[in-house]
């Protein structure tokens, strides 16, 4: 794999059944931060996980209630989640993986927790519930969180220009709020990443123009968060790291969570992720990568065990716990702005999923090696958690496993509305991305996208998402066309550039 020049995500922008790949319960886009190949290709892969020699849960992690008796379990006791186990560890061992681990919250505690397979391809050390995983973009809640623990301190203002923090004009108007949502039209990647310093870099990268008006489209971007951790740091004149492990890991007890890789690697049970395949895996050491830089640290760069997923979880459902506000939780979780799906919304640093019934909150994680599932029912008191540590075993389709054990969600989704193309037709052009200038034309029946000196058939996907070839990127790419106040198009958002009508 050879790196571009910046940092981008994988963001698949609303695409429907992304399954295996890494994406969110249903329909919602693939969360996952890489480096981009030259190729274009995803290098993140697939994910996966082994078998656990024993299966053994974790039953007496579960707080008790105020009167002093355990919480109820979830439902089917100790032998359901033995179905879940041996159907985790049948899946994995059919990926080929070197290890996985899951956790479950019923009735808002952690009920069940076990790990599967070995921490190296090649070793014997089992994986445990308390095993260190890069979590990767989960990571992205910590941040959200972060900056609203700040926010109800009255140490920043999360819909204040963030230059008023930054010193610098660079990123004028932009907000914690919009950078922190997504919404803040900020490019996908950063042209400088030469420094080992987050506020450096990200001082360095202020004067990339912004692809979009703040607050006019959704477009997933991992430097907007790294934006925000700069701007947390400057204003707390807390490093990042330290600043999220005490105000958000010590309250909520998750014991094993760190921004550290030294942490990680000083205090051993750790993973090793792995790359390549099940044949010929590769495995990567906590200092193999770049999940030290302190650019990715905002982004992705927490490191934590399954329990530490499900001590998060029932930071939510306990009302913020001993972290949080009930407000301030509740304002993690809230439909703050539409994704590419317009009933898939998107928090601080969390996807709501407002299609199904009752609503999931969610994100995923994908980092070379390592790949993390995150979900919460809040109104059914329940989460599923998972990380695995390779690129060949979905966390997702774990994830699936212990949802349909214990719980059924109803659609809430309507289908979408009939496509008016011609809402679509014009030439948008993007200065500052990869897309160039593209022309959309229909033909009554569908459309075609001139751009490169070729002309491109469009495939419909969902809604106002479409895919197509790029001819100078070389592979396809999924558009997601944005209309603004009005039924027309205005502007086309990808990964890769946003277009805005001419």
């Amino acid at each position: 794999m050879t790196p571009a020049t910046g940092w981008y995500v994988a963001a698949a922008v609303g695409l429907a059944g992304c399954g295996a790949d890494g994406g969110q319960v249903g329909r919602a886009p693939y969360d996952g931060p890489w480096t981009s190949a030259s190729d274009g290709t995803d290098p993140s892969g697939a994910d996966q996980g082994t078998s656990d020699d024993d299966g053994a849960d974790v039953d007496d992690t579960a707080s008790s209630d105020d009167d002093g008796t355990p919480p109820a379990g979830c439902p089917g006791g100790p032998a359901a989640w033995t179905t879940v186990v041996a159907e985790v560890e049948a899946y994995v061992d059919a990926q080929g993986g070197p290890g996985a681990a899951v956790a479950v919250v019923c009735n808002g505690q952690l009920a069940h927790a076990a790990g599967v397979g070995f921490t190296h391809a090649s070793g014997d050390e089992p994986i445990t519930e308390t095993t260190r995983f890069q979590l990767a973009s989960v990571t992205k809640m910590f941040t959200g969180a972060a900056a609203v623990a700040l926010a109800e301190q009255g140490v920043v203002d999360l819909h204040a220009p963030v230059s008023d923090v930054l010193g610098t004009v660079g990123y004028g108007h932009v907000t914690l709020h919009q950078l922190l949502t997504h919404t803040a039209g900020y490019s996908t990647a950063f042209d400088v990443v030469q420094s080992s310093d987050l506020v450096t870099v990200v001082l360095d990268n202020a004067n990339q123009p912004l692809w979009a008006p703040a607050g006019a489209v959704w477009n997933y971007t991992n430097p907007g968060f790294s934006v925000a951790g700069a701007v947390l740091e400057m204003a707390s004149g807390t490093d990042f790291g330290p600043l999220v492990e005490t105000a958000l890991f010590e309250p909520a007890g998750m014991s094993r969570a760190t921004m550290h890789v030294a942490t990680v690697l000083a205090e051993g049970n750790y993973a090793y992720g792995h790359e390549g395949s099940p044949a010929a895996p590769i495995p990567i050491a906590p200092d193999g990568s770049y999940y030290a830089s302190a650019l990715y640290g905002p982004q992705g760069g927490a490191w934590g065990s399954v329990e530490d997923l499900a001590r998060w979880g029932e930071m939510h459902l306990a009302g913020g716990g001993n972290v949080l506000s009930a407000a301030g939780a509740a304002s993690l979780g809230e439909f703050h702005t539409r994704t590419a799906d317009s009933e898939q919304g998107y928090g601080y640093g969390v996807f709501v999923e407002s299609f199904y019934d009752p609503t999931v909150l969610t994100h995923g994680g994908s980092t070379p090696g390592f790949l993390a599932q995150w979900r919460l029912v809040p109104d059914l008191q329940f989460g599923v958690f998972v990380v695995t540590n390779s690129e060949w075993v979905s966390p997702n389709a774990i994830a699936d496993i212990a949802m349909d054990q214990y719980i059924e969600l109803g659609w809430a989704g309507d289908p979408p509305g009939a496509t008016v193309l011609d809402d679509y037709v014009g030439t948008y052009t993007d200065p500052y991305g990869d897309l160039g200038t593209i022309t959309i034309t229909s033909d009554g029946v569908g459309l075609t996208a001139q751009l490169g000196g070729s002309s491109e058939p469009m495939m419909h996907q969902w809604e106002d998402i479409f895919t197509v070839y790029h001819p100078a990127l070389g592979f396809d790419i999924n558009l997601a066309f944005w209309r603004g106040d009005g039924a027309q198009a205005q502007y086309m958002v990808s990964i890769w550039g946003v277009g805005t009508r001419s």
